[in-house]
């Protein structure tokens, strides 16, 4: 006869103490499940979007790189950049030279003998070897001299280099590359067609051989008055297929909804810290419709390595060879590179997968973060159990049960439910909040057609790794407790310490002693009380900080702003050489140019270098004396990079490594920037200018009286606040659910941790009960002390979270271009403390209605 297997006892309370506990293991669940099911989604969801966009990158023949020449390059010269071949400037400025003088020296000759007008005699002369001798020694003279010049100038571009410059031209390659026009123009927009622009919008022509398009909805261009925008712009105006809208003038009806491969963000210029998905637009027309938009044409270039490379360092080793080449064949065909960024540093490529990547690891450590927590309820909750069974335990650990047993069976239920919890969240997180996500990216991204891909990765994160968390911090936990003997568990004897008499409290009325009591006895508690509302008010200072931090941002740099509008000119005559000016009264000229950090938070990061006029009537430094090299700094400069007045500023030119060095003199209140602000005789002789020399107006009225053409940049108050606008848009409105889940989050991490306080203390409320006291006393001896320690914690943590964000958020904004203070007014934190005192007061009616529930015989039942 086959022997019947017997059920362990143990497993078989496992079922009771759910049903018995379900309330709690349901919040537990609900609140572990929403949050893995969240992160697991932005895991799926960040997982798939860059695959997707790595196949639409192919697909669509995303561009290795491109530069911007400011005159349209002969087929000459496009051969010379595709070779690869670097000239030698040196030897090619003297040829050039040696060159000059001869011709000068042809032109200053008598004519020539051919012309056969002379005497014979002059004739004669002219062919003597000493006339000859005599010309060809000031030929060489004028060599000499030419050669000097040139080799000094040289020479000192070459002492001016680091080490790592000649190193990588020493090391120099030929790089051949495939080039192809990307020509676009920068006009403006009137989306909503009342007469005024509403931005800019960056026009190309269709194009089948490079960064191609992608179509959410419509089709390309075939008439001459259609037009296909970028889709997130369309969504941000409220544009669909259909619409018409007008740009440059001209009314167009809007095909398609497209996404350009190289722009998945919106950045206007590469050097912006944000892209601006509302007042920036890029867009595609016919090849006629195209040459018919009155604006500027931008030479730009997009080109591809004829060699692979599988990444970054790869990349820019092909990319610092072949910007040499690039940069002396422009030289050399006497025109200008306007701009050069290789895909690696595009940020219009990198931004929106970089951030992604941001998000899931942030989304990650939140998740571990709220695992920890829980686990440490759980371990608090087992502590309480143990305690309140310990008399079971001694009697099954004298019947024979083994502590492994026991371990095992207080660690199954928060294993198990954050199993479950797991499970569940993976299952939603592949449905429900991967679609949340997707969405967000959406909103935010000029993205391709999404596709989802399994993540094995994403299931590890989300489910091994919290199970294994709530393993050790409970295996730990109650291994701890596992350590007495039978005989101290069934006589409830398991404190560590011995105290030979209680802790003398103050002399406080008995009320406030029994309640400081209270706290004394629950310190583990309401650590992790402390801990777990740190958590939530780091989360819910995020929530409310960015949008104070946008607003602070916003208000200051309009009021910042030098002028309402900055005028940067191609050049400071037309091409008739008439000199550029304004009638516009209050008009001033400046100078301004872009140099990059060597040191600091992040290198490589673009300043603006402002020339202006002393006694200024737009940037006020109050008319400081400035000796050579002195220079004030903006605030936004002087924060980011804990700058002090003495200190010295070595920035560099992009495309070579010419230092400049500068001392900083003071400080002007200017958030909208990084900048330096000299005078303009200092300008012009820092950078070679001409004395008088200027590139462009400030002006509080608009400039009508220059032509378009002769305009390279203009700066007003719609350019300076993308930023903001751009994130509010973006964020603002998930924020103000962030901060809905925080409070909810909030109110379910008190419930649980102010339950395990009183469920730890059901046998003394049970015998205040029996000696009198009513409910409402009850509740004001647990309660209360509750509340004095939740409004600690709130207050203390409150402040602490200030100090989280703002060291987090100078780790995030620090490793991008600009800069952006953190703002959290003082009225914001009382906000944060009233939402979890808030949360709070629900509990507490909960834990009320608890406390009213326990019977007088608890006390009776559990006599020692």
């Amino acid at each position: 006869m086959k022997k019947k297997r017997i059920t362990n006892p143990l497993v078989r309370r496992i079922p009771k103490e759910l049903l018995g506990e379900w309330h709690k293991y349901l919040v537990i669940f609900l609140l572990l499940t929403a949050t893995i099911g969240f992160v697991a989604g932005m895991y799926v969801a960040n997982h798939s979007m860059l695959i997707s966009l790595d196949l639409a990158n192919k697909e669509n023949r995303l561009e290795d790189g491109h530069f911007e020449l400011k005159n349209r390059a002969s087929g000459e010269l496009l051969e010379a950049i595709a070779s690869g071949e670097k000239v030698d400037l040196r030897t090619y400025f003297i040829d050039e030279a040696h060159k000059k003088i001869d011709e000068k020296i042809e032109e200053e000759a008598p004519k020539t003998l051919k012309e056969e007008v002379l005497p014979d005699a002059i004739e004669e002369a002219l062919k003597s070897k000493e006339y000859l001798d005599e010309k060809e020694k000031a030929r060489r003279e004028a060599y000499e001299e030419a050669e000097d010049e040139i080799n000094e100038e040289f020479d000192k571009q070459e002492a001016k280099k680091s080490k790592a410059t000649k190193d990588a031209e020493a090391a120099f390659r030929e790089v051949p590359v495939t080039i192809y026009e990307n020509f676009y123009k920068n006009v403006s927009e009137d989306s909503d067609s009342d007469g005024k622009a509403d931005g800019k919008v960056r026009i190309f022509s269709e194009e089948d051989e490079v960064n191609k398009a992608s179509f959410t909805l419509g089709r390309a261009p075939e008439r001459d008055d259609e037009i296909a925008i970028d889709r997130m712009h369309a969504d941000n105006r409220g544009l669909t297929v259909g619409d018409h809208i007008r740009v440059a003038g001209k009314e167009y009806e809007i095909c398609g909804l497209l996404a350009y491969v190289n722009y998945a963000t919106l950045h206007e210029n590469n050097t912006d810290l944000m892209f601006d998905a509302i007042g920036f637009d890029v867009a595609m027309v016919t090849e006629n419709a195209w040459k018919e938009v009155n604006g500027r044409i931008h030479y730009s270039y997009a080109f591809f390595y004829d060699e692979g490379y599988t990444n970054d360092s790869e990349q820019k080793v092909l990319s610092d060879n072949f910007l040499q080449s690039l940069i002396s064949q422009t030289v050399k065909a006497e025109d200008d590179l306007e701009d050069y960024i290789p895909r690696y540093g595009n940020q219009a490529v990198n931004f929106a997968p970089d951030d992604m990547g941001s998000d899931k690891t942030m989304g990650g450590v939140l998740l571990y973060i709220l695992v920890v927590v829980l686990g440490f309820v759980f371990a608090l909750t087992i502590t309480s159990t143990i305690t309140k069974e310990s008399t079971v335990i001694g009697t099954l650990r004298a019947s024979g049960y083994t502590k492994g047993e026991l371990v095992r069976h207080y660690m199954a239920m928060p294993v198990l439910v954050t199993l479950v919890s797991a499970i569940a969240g993976n299952v939603l997180g592949y449905t429900f909040f991967k679609n949340i996500i997707v969405n967000m990216y959406y909103n935010s991204y000029s993205l391709p057609a999404y596709r989802t891909y399994w993540y094995y990765e994403a299931f590890v994160k989300t489910t091994v790794v919290p199970v294994i968390l709530m393993i050790i911090i409970n295996f730990i936990v109650v291994s701890y407790w596992m350590k007495f003997s039978p005989l101290r568990f069934l006589r409830k004897d398991l404190k560590v310490t011995k105290r030979k008499k209680a802790m003398r409290l103050p002399r406080f009325q008995f009320m406030g002693r029994f309640r400081l009591r209270v706290i004394l006895q629950n310190i583990p508690n309401y650590i992790v009380l402390f801990v777990g509302i740190f958590f939530v008010v780091f989360l819910a200072t995020f929530a409310f900080g960015l949008e104070t931090t946008l607003d602070n941002y916003q208000d200051h740099v309009v009021d910042d702003m030098f002028a309402k509008y900055q005028y940067i000119l191609k050049d400071t005559e037309d091409e008739d050489g008439n000199a550029i000016t304004t009638k516009v009264e209050g008009a001033e000229k400046f100078s301004m140019e872009t140099l990059y950090t060597t040191e600091g938070v992040h290198v490589a990061e673009p300043i603006g270098i402002y020339g202006i006029e002393q006694n200024s009537g737009y940037i006020d430094i109050g008319g400081a004396d400035l000796a050579d090299h002195e220079v004030y700094v903006s605030s936004a400069y002087q924060d980011k990079f804990k700058l002090h007045k003495g200190d010295t500023l070595v920035l560099k030119e992009k495309y070579n490594d010419t230092e400049y060095r500068f001392v900083v003199a003071g400080f002007y209140e200017y958030l909208g920037g990084l900048n330096v602000v000299m005078y303009l005789d200092t300008f012009n002789e820092t950078f070679g200018y001409p004395e008088g020399s200027f590139n462009g107006f400030l002006s509080n009225e608009e400039i009508t009286d220059i032509e378009e053409k002769n305009i390279a940049t203009t700066i007003s108050e719609e350019d300076i606040t993308k930023v903001s606008r751009q994130l509010d848009h973006s964020f603002g409105g998930y924020m103000n659910y962030f901060k809905v889940v925080c409070l909810i989050f909030a109110g379910i991490l008190i419930y649980l941790l102010t339950k395990v306080i009183i469920e730890k203390n059901e046998n003394a409320i049970s015998m205040v009960k029996i000696l009198g006291y009513k409910n409402g006393e009850i509740a004001s001896l647990y309660l209360l002390s509750t509340t004095w320690m939740v409004i600690i914690s709130a207050v203390a943590t409150s402040f602490l979270g200030v100090k989280a964000l703002e060291v987090v958020w100078k780790i995030i904004v620090g490793q991008m271009d600009g800069w952006i203070p953190a703002h959290i007014p003082s009225v914001t934190i009382l906000w944060i403390v009233l939402m979890i005192i808030a949360a709070y007061l629900v509990v507490m009616f909960i834990d009320y209605t608890r406390i009213r529930r326990i019977p007088m015989d608890e006390a009776l039942k559990n006599v020692e």
